[in-house]
């Protein structure tokens, strides 16, 4: 069986995924990073990244505890980077990420 998935689904494949191979198209390594990294790339230019570093821990705190209180999940499970370590050394992965990708960096992946 072949899992193959794009973003949410390849971190849904990484992480939950059974099978001999593994195709993730845009992944990222946890929400965590992802967040910080759409911020950054997102900001207008004159705000300094030490200020982002610096109030990304308050507002990503506040977006978990509001996806735990009205989705009934903690959104700090979406550690892939973990997941991957997991999975059998007998299952094939391939890693893949576009030059002109909009949302996930191909740092990320």
């Amino acid at each position: 069986m072949v899992l193959w998935g794009r973003s949410m689904g390849a971190a849904t494949a990484l992480r939950y995924g059974k099978a001999k191979v593994i195709v993730a198209d845009s992944s990222f390594q946890s929400f965590r990073s992802l967040c910080k990294q759409v911020v950054k790339k997102h900001s207008p230019k004159y705000v300094p990244n030490c200020l982002i570093s610096c109030f990304f821990p308050c507002v990503f705190s506040k977006l978990r505890n509001d996806v735990k209180e009205l989705g009934d999940y903690d959104i700090e499970c979406l550690d892939i980077l973990a997941s991957v370590r997991n999975i059998s050394q007998e299952t094939f992965l391939i890693f893949m990420s576009g030059d002109e990708d909009l949302l996930i960096d191909k740092k990320n992946s």
